[in-house]
């Protein structure tokens, strides 16, 4: 289940689209404090690989949370971490709706709210659906932190009832934070 996750955020198909060699990590291994609301007792998978780009090396860590015993809530994030003189083309709008795309593949969420917030790391940017399944939270952000260029997307979704409300959203989002 964690590699369909992992290949939704990602925008495969497949888990052999996925192109790299993925190696589970331990949770203190994640570089992010990452504990949303209905998840402090979640089940987490983390997963760290490098792939290159632009000749250079980017360290790929992702992290999946899941409810124990049910489907939801759950909560993903994919943490891209580059070198200096990477050049960044995907903005925060693109990025989060690319995102949306690849979670509901043809169902047609609602559109609930979108806007930026901000947390420890900065300006973070996000999208807040209904879909018939779930409510989510869809987040995008970018920080440099001693050269490194940290390039965040993730996503956290609880069921469509009760849903999500602004506190529960920022919530979410002000809670990210490096350890």
């Amino acid at each position: 289940m964690i590699p369909f996750l992992l290949a939704l955020l990602l925008g495969c198909s497949s888990d052999s689209d996925l192109g790299e060699e993925w190696t589970a990590i331990a949770e203190e291994d994640f570089p992010l404090v990452f504990a949303p609301p209905g998840l402090e007792d979640a089940i987490g998978r983390y997963l760290r690989t490098v792939r290159y780009e632009q000749g250079r090396p980017i360290l790929n860590t992702w992290a999946g949370l899941t409810s124990p015993g049910t489907r939801l809530p759950q909560a993903e994030m994919n943490l891209e971490q580059v070198g200096p003189a990477f050049v960044i083309t995907l903005d925060a709008k693109d990025a989060l709706s690319r995102a949306v795309d690849r979670a509901f593949e043809a169902r047609q969420p609602t559109l609930l709210a979108k806007g930026r917030d901000v947390n420890l790391l900065g300006a973070i940017d996000y999208v807040h659906v209904l879909d018939v399944e779930a409510d989510c939270l869809l987040f995008f952000q970018t920080w440099r932190r001693e050269r490194i260029l940290n390039i965040l997307q993730g996503r956290y979704c609880v069921a469509a009832e009760p849903g999500l409300e602004g506190a529960r959203i920022k919530s979410v989002l002000r809670g990210i934070k490096e350890k």
